[in-house]
């Protein structure tokens, strides 16, 4: 009885005086014996009765992940006889989640280590904001991604659609017949139509691409058709014939996403059919388990893939040499597929054709 009784008044003396020194300090300041029982506290959580504490040991009051790190860490520092910092998550009775800093030192009677005292520093304010700018930062690079997709993909989806303007240019010079000029000049004024409408999208999208992540419904028999106008003077030219079969309607995904996946895969297809055999160019879509899945084929010159397995999606990465071919339509078309959470890939035999397969979560699917 004489021991606690000289226990108490210790803590009653060294409550008072630290209280004094520490009344107005932001941080923490616990006392504790080798057995973790509180000799002193500064301060508590809100709504908590600070001399409960007192005479009580602290990992009573913690959850048991904190509990055992405080455990831990007073041993170590114990063991060491030195100093020990460390970092503390720790869910309060309320249940706010709080980020703590602790310095915890030995501390000594009568030359004899007895306890420890730690000094915490609530960082709080300081991690939320350092998550909340990472989460900001993160934004960010995935809004100059896209922004920079969208510029690639503006140089390149509007290089096919212009060459064939040139084209229809070419073949309105070539020939005399008034009848003809006219159909030339009404092709003209729909690709010019349809050229401004992917342009809008294209600024929709980036202005888009600030704001959110919106996605906008869009249909394959649309699609196919803008395509198709867009292409006209090569289709008219090789006596190409583009089929459809979809079961699935259309998808939603970002502004221009399926404009410019199937300009990229129907103008290739085009560009590398065969000089003898008009193309032949099918598209589909269907629901194969959890995915939708699009298919472009066509029975054009066919590529050597386990040649070259790691080459079809790659930047600057070609397969045929042709004037002006800069490997950049596949790879564009990989990152738009990789953006919505999709995959992409290729079978094909040389001389025989290519089929281009794209599989996207089905919840796009409309």
């Amino acid at each position: 009885m004489q021991d606690a009784d000289i226990l108490r008044s210790k803590i009653s003396e060294l409550d008072s005086v630290l209280n004094t020194l520490l009344k107005n300090t932001e941080a923490y300041i616990t006392v504790l014996n080798t057995d973790g029982i509180v000799l002193y506290i500064n301060k508590v959580a809100p709504g908590v009765d600070r001399a409960s504490f007192l005479g009580a040991r602290l990992y009573d009051f913690l959850d048991t992940k904190t509990a055992e790190e405080l455990k831990y860490n007073l041993n170590k520092t114990l063991t060491e006889s030195r100093t020990n910092r460390y970092e503390t998550i720790y869910t309060d009775p309320e249940g706010n989640v709080r980020y703590f800093k602790n310095i915890m030192s030995p501390v000594s009677f009568d030359d004899k280590v007895d306890g420890v005292i730690i000094i915490s520093h609530e960082q709080t304010d300081i991690e939320l904001t350092k998550k909340e700018l990472e989460t900001k930062n993160s934004q960010l690079k995935q809004q100059y991604k896209r922004l920079k997709d969208i510029s690639q993909i503006i140089a390149h989806d509007f290089r096919a659609p212009m060459a064939n303007l040139l084209m229809l240019n070419e073949l309105m010079d070539a020939t005399q017949s008034m009848h003809r000029i006219k159909d030339y000049l009404e092709l003209q004024k729909k690709t010019i139509n349809i050229l401004e409408g992917i342009f809008e999208n294209l600024v929709m999208d980036a202005s888009a691409t600030l704001s959110s992540n919106d996605f906008t419904e869009q249909f394959f028999s649309t699609t196919i058709e803008k395509v198709s106008h867009l292409l006209q003077a090569d289709i008219m030219k090789m006596k190409a014939e583009i089929t459809q079969k979809c079961e699935v309607p259309g998808l939603r995904a970002m502004v221009g996403f399926l404009d410019s996946i199937l300009l990229n895969l129907i103008s290739n297809a085009l560009k590398f059919s065969k000089e003898n055999e008009a193309p032949r160019i099918h598209v589909s879509s269907k629901i194969e388990g959890k995915d939708l899945v699009i298919r472009v084929s066509d029975n054009g010159r066919g590529m050597d893939l386990e040649k070259n397995p790691n080459k079809l999606f790659g930047l600057h990465q070609t397969f045929h040499q042709l004037p002006n071919e800069r490997g950049l339509g596949l790879f564009l078309v990989k990152n738009q597929v990789l953006a919505v959470g999709g995959n992409i890939e290729a079978t094909s035999r040389i001389g025989v054709g290519t089929e281009f397969k794209i599989s996207l979560p089905c919840q796009l699917a409309i």
